[in-house]
């Protein structure tokens, strides 16, 4: 097991910046401050350290334990995120421990897969402020066949009469731009549209994962602002490309506390879906990621 540790600074202006960025996807009007929301970790957590020499890809050239050395695709498939008690503010530093595990070898229907366990954990002094446990999978080259290194988890078309109120958006190549600066992040598939069509396989640049929950979040908050989310979970179904439409449905159910969030891509498939838990049922918050995105 390699474990790193690193400090940084909740910084006031990164957030801000990914605040009007959000905003502007939206078709919003940027406000001059923004409270913090939920997976806010993610602008701080993926950034690529500082001297580290990079592959081909744009991530470190250097794998985790057990990753064949042809396996040049990488993906995150899954994350659980367990937010404390304790409340953190702009300007606050904090200790970003990083434990990442042995890879796991599976032959899975789409191919050879291997699986990488990793733990992280936000801390001020001996106080945890948050932590989160996330899988990484690494796959071969995409090869003659030119497929994208993703499983479809659903194949079901939504009706669009069931649905709820949607807000069509798209991300263009500057917000991918934007997004991968701000995180300080250089996976090529989000600005390489060459390489993430001939190397990877994709049709067309790809949106951040994160980014797109993140923007999903933000809508699903902003269109019920009482509601505080305690458990947030969040499954991805399909890729979404740059300069396509995706359609955001937000609906809450006030029996239950919950909030269904839904990003559909032109076609009405389910590319993201999301429930927000409200706080009553708990203060510890989880966040569940499963599906398509890529490592950052």
């Amino acid at each position: 097991m390699a474990i790193t540790e690193r400090e940084f600074i909740l910084d006031k202006t990164r957030y801000l910046e990914f605040s009007h960025l959000m905003a502007e996807v939206l078709g919003e009007t940027p406000a001059a401050s923004a409270p913090l929301l939920p997976a806010w970790h993610w602008l701080f957590t993926h950034e690529t350290p500082l001297g580290v020499k990079l592959g081909v890809d744009g991530h470190p050239k250097v794998r985790p334990w057990g990753v064949p050395e042809h396996f040049v695709r990488r993906l995150w498939t899954d994350s659980v995120i367990e937010c404390g008690k304790v409340a953190v503010d702009f300007g606050q530093p904090l200790l970003l421990r990083t434990e990442v595990g042995r890879a796991i070898l599976k032959q899975g229907k789409s191919g050879e897969m291997a699986f990488v366990p990793i733990e992280l954990s936000l801390s001020d002094g001996d106080t945890v402020v948050l932590e989160e446990r996330r899988t990484g999978v690494y796959r071969p080259a995409s090869g003659p066949s030119g497929k994208p290194a993703i499983v479809c988890r659903t194949n079901e078309k939504l009706d669009e009469a069931t649905l709820p109120v949607m807000k069509s958006i798209s991300f263009s190549e500057v917000d991918l731009f934007r997004y991968s600066a701000m995180l300080k992040v250089y996976h090529r598939v989000h600005y390489d549209a060459a390489y993430a069509t001939g190397e990877e396989g994709h049709r067309g640049l790809l949106v951040h994962g994160p980014l797109l929950a993140q923007v999903l979040i933000g809508r699903a908050l902003r269109s019920h602002p009482g509601f505080r989310a305690g458990r947030i979970a969040v499954k991805v179904h399909r890729p979404t490309y740059v300069n396509s439409t995706t359609l955001l449905c937000v609906e809450l159910d006030d029996a239950v506390n919950l909030i269904r969030a839904t990003a559909l891509n032109e076609q009405r498939f389910p590319v993201m879906t999301i429930q927000l838990i409200g706080v009553q049922r708990g203060a510890v918050c989880f966040l569940y990621l499963m599906g398509y995105f890529p490592v950052s």
